[in-house]
């Protein structure tokens, strides 16, 4: 076998050197064309800066335990001030009457006062349930209470109505009151300082014979006694048809006769003239006693 013979380019160069080039790296210069070339220099690294504090802090969780602890104190603020309501004394509620009224004193509860002669009493003020011994009030104990005094500020109120008294007035005495009841005979009522009247009349002596009254009477029995006399007001109404003195007849629309007396009127009406009159009645019920006159007008106009 015979051995090839290198070319005339193999023999120029020489032998070829077996060892490879190194690879190009990022960090190995590059030549231009040949070794006298200049070499370009390695940029430097860029430094990194730290990252920048937050401006911000970071704020503390609330842990359940300081949450259940507001919890318990506020719940025990708001126990202390209901049980602090319930436990002072005073300000009970107002009677809306003659008697109970509101009251700041001890601890005696007001009897109870109803109709026309007022509420519930209030808690003991002056002259009523303040501090002292227990005193009576009518018809109900005002425990706690110095005395009677229904009537001031706070006092015991007087127990329950007993009832009313519907009539007309038969005599008026010195602490007594005689009605006539309607379907029933008389009856006394017996009245004291603290009786009030209402209505027209506002004075027991001005109550006259026949004037319907309505009584409110409180307690039974031996301590029965008029809470209050009511005049209840009356009204006719119609046209004059008759006049005889101060005594007019009144025929209403209805056709019942009624007899008004005018005497308490300022303007006396005439025969045909159609008015309403106000005031109380009297002589069992018979006869209107006007204080007002209202005239009506004509039909038609």
């Amino acid at each position: 076998m015979s051995t090839p013979t290198p070319g005339p380019d193999d023999r120029a160069t020489g032998p070829v050197d077996p060892t490879p080039a190194p690879p190009a790296g990022p960090d190995t210069p590059t030549t231009a064309a040949g070794a006298d070339a200049p070499t370009t220099a390695t940029p430097a690294a860029t430094p990194v800066s730290a990252a920048p504090r937050s401006r911000w802090r970071r704020v503390p969780r609330v842990t359940g335990r300081r949450l259940i602890g507001a919890g318990l104190v506020l719940a025990l603020l708001v126990v202390g001030g209901v049980l602090a309501l319930l436990l002072i004394p005073g300000g009970g509620r107002d009677g809306g009457g003659r008697d109970g009224g509101p009251g700041r004193g001890g601890p005696g509860l007001a009897s109870e006062q109803r109709g026309l002669d007022g509420g519930p009493g209030g808690r003991g003020g002056p002259g009523g349930g303040g501090p002292g011994g227990g005193g009576e009030g009518r018809g109900g104990e005002g425990r706690g209470g110095e005395g009677r005094g229904d009537r001031g500020p706070g006092g015991a109120g007087r127990g329950d109505d007993a009832g009313a008294v519907v009539g007309a007035v038969r005599s008026v005495g010195a602490g007594t009151l005689v009605v006539a009841r309607d379907g029933a005979g008389d009856v006394p009522i017996r009245t004291d300082d603290r009786t009030r009247v209402r209505g027209v009349t506002t004075e027991l002596t001005a109550l006259t014979p026949g004037e319907r009254v309505v009584v409110r009477v409180s307690g039974t029995g031996a301590d029965a006694v008029a809470a209050s006399v009511e005049t209840p007001r009356a009204r006719v109404s119609g046209t004059v048809t008759l006049l005889v003195g101060a005594r007019a007849t009144v025929v209403g629309s209805s056709g019942l006769t009624t007899a008004v007396d005018t005497t308490g009127l300022t303007t006396k009406p005439s025969v045909g003239t159609r008015a309403e009159f106000t005031g109380v009645a009297t002589a069992n019920g018979t006869v209107l006693r006007a204080d007002q006159m209202q005239t009506l007008p004509e039909p038609g106009r």
